[in-house]
This record gives structure tokens, C-alpha cells and sequence, in this order.
């Protein structure tokens, strides 16, 4: 039996050491999708990074609200714009394809929310659900984080 213990005890260590590489690796990718501005791969990261359901990925997702919210606002700025008649770089174009692609850009980056939002629902771990219940969102600076 003590044998066995020997045995099984590397096995969990090395398990538990994989996963936090794993999560260095999707919190490295998650970094590079918001500085590339890249919304598919930002919704890969996010949704990998919900899977670990710990601390610090609630952490590493909180810190992106603010930004997401940011990219968010800026597509509907630009939208707005183009429908208003105010953006000036289409020269006479018609402004139905660019609001079309706007259209999925901003559905896209919404999705990247909702994976935010269903990594929180996920949530098992009990050091995670207090730094949200407690520490973080009731204080967040951005309304819609809070809600």
C-alpha cells in the first residue's frame, strides 16, 4: 500500500504542474490576442482560460473586462459613425458593407463577454467565487463588469 502511495503521488504532482504550464500557455495567448487586436483568437484564449475555474484565471478574465468593454465601445463609435454619416474615409461608398462587417466584429468580440460571463458561471472554486462575490465586482470600476 505505501508503495502504491509512492506512485501515485509524482503522477497528481506532475498533473497539477502540466495544468499550471497549461494555464501559463493560455494566459501568454490571451495577452497576445488583446495586444493583436485579434477577436477569434481573443475568444479561443478566453475560453480556454475559463476552463481552469481557479483564482487565477478569474483573475486574468476580471483584468480583460475593462479592455473588452473598450474594444466594444470603439466598434460601436465606428458604427455609429458610418451610419451617421460622419466617417469620411468611405468617399461615396455605400456604408452597408462596412456596418455588415462591423456588424460581426461586434458580434464576435459579445461572444468573448459570454465566455467571460460562463467561466464565472462555471466557477467551483471557492477562493474564485469569494475574490468575485467580495472583492472584485461589487468595486469594479466598469458598471457593466459589475453586473
Amino acid at each position: 500500500m505505501k508503495s502504491l502511495r509512492f506512485l501515485i503521488i509524482p503522477i497528481l504532482v506532475t498533473a497539477v504542474l502540466a495544468q499550471a504550464d497549461d494555464f501559463h500557455v493560455y494566459r501568454d495567448s490571451l495577452r497576445a490576442a488583446y495586444s493583436k487586436g485579434d477577436g477569434e483568437a481573443r475568444l479561443a484564449a478566453t475560453e480556454a482560460v475559463a476552463t481552469f475555474r481557479n483564482l487565477d484565471s478569474t483573475v486574468l478574465l476580471v483584468s480583460f473586462i475593462k479592455p473588452q468593454y473598450a474594444i466594444i465601445e470603439k466598434l460601436l463609435e465606428e458604427r455609429e459613425a458610418i451610419r451617421t454619416g460622419r466617417d469620411k474615409s468611405l468617399k461615396g461608398a455605400r456604408p452597408e458593407p462596412y456596418l455588415a462587417s462591423l456588424k460581426e466584429r461586434l458580434d464576435l468580440e459579445f461572444k468573448v463577454l459570454a465566455a467571460v460571463e460562463e467561466g464565472f458561471a462555471k466557477l467551483t472554486d471557492v477562493d474564485a467565487i469569494r475574490y468575485l462575490a467580495k472583492t472584485t465586482l461589487p468595486k469594479h470600476k466598469h458598471w457593466k463588469a459589475r453586473e
